[in-house]
């Protein structure tokens, strides 16, 4: 069995960031773990997964962000692709969606209506209204046709139930993951150490801001180092951590 897609690319980004093949060789785990890697003599046991935005229900529950905003995304995606010929050549409607919805199946039904009701006319560029679909607002924006986009019907999406602060965020993120995580693998014994690789689907926070936040996680996660893994396939270690907030290469 190969890795997926995002293992491949934490494990080679890793690779990479240790030395490059001729310092580290990789191969796949019995997930966990999901992967090892032998560095110089030392073998370590790789887990990856990754850090995804969450928002929080009233009752200051998790949610699952991605979930939410993706509904909207996809949405948008399915109005331009049935709609999307019946704006103008010198438009673009941009509609901004407030997630979650009430009630998913029913907005996506009136989000079709509402959409055709306001192309009927097509305003002007320019103009603006604001609609009720299934209980939720949504707005409508008339814009200039974007040359760099194929795309005639475009979204922006809110998130009602997302947190401004960035760290409190992190903290969230990464606690869940390192509780998981290690639960998962806790009797992997097959390897000289643990490692843990988290790709950053939350692109608000940076290396510097999980290090804060894994300052403030009390409980034992059980692993020997820790890396941040950016989506541009750059690598920070946050754990073990001297203090400072550096990019800590290892020497194999």
């Amino acid at each position: 069995m190969a890795f997926r897609p995002d293992e491949q690319f934490v494990v080679d980004s890793l690779i990479d960031f240790l030395g490059g093949p001729d310092c580290v060789t990789a191969w796949q785990g019995e997930d966990p773990p999901d992967a090892y890697l032998k560095v110089g003599t030392q073998i370590a046991a790789l887990e990856v997964t990754r850090l995804s935005p969450v928002s929080f229900s009233y009752d200051g529950s998790v949610e699952n962000r991605t979930t939410q905003d993706s509904f909207a995304e996809e949405l948008c995606d399915e109005l331009d692709r049935k709609l999307g010929a019946l704006v103008p050549k010198d438009r673009v409607i941009c509609l901004t969606l407030h997630v979650p919805v009430v009630n998913a199946r029913r907005f996506k039904k009136e989000a079709n209506r509402m959409v055709q009701a306001v192309l009927a006319p097509c305003p002007e560029v320019g103009a603006n209204s604001t609609h009720q679909v299934a209980g939720d607002e949504v707005s409508v924006d008339i814009l200039r046709e974007r040359k760099f986009s194929h795309k005639k019907i475009i979204g922006v999406v809110v998130n009602k139930h997302a947190n401004a602060d960035i760290l409190a965020n992190a903290k969230v993120i990464l606690c869940g993951r390192l509780a998981a995580k290690r639960e998962k693998c806790r009797n992997v014994k097959a390897a000289d150490s643990k490692w843990l690789a988290l790709l950053n689907d939350y692109w608000l926070a940076d290396w510097r801001t999980y290090t804060a936040a894994l300052a403030a996680y009390e409980a034992s996660h059980g692993f020997a180092r820790i890396y941040i893994v950016l989506h541009s396939g750059y690598v920070h270690e946050i754990f073990p951590c001297d203090g400072e907030l550096r990019n800590v290469q290892i020497s194999s």
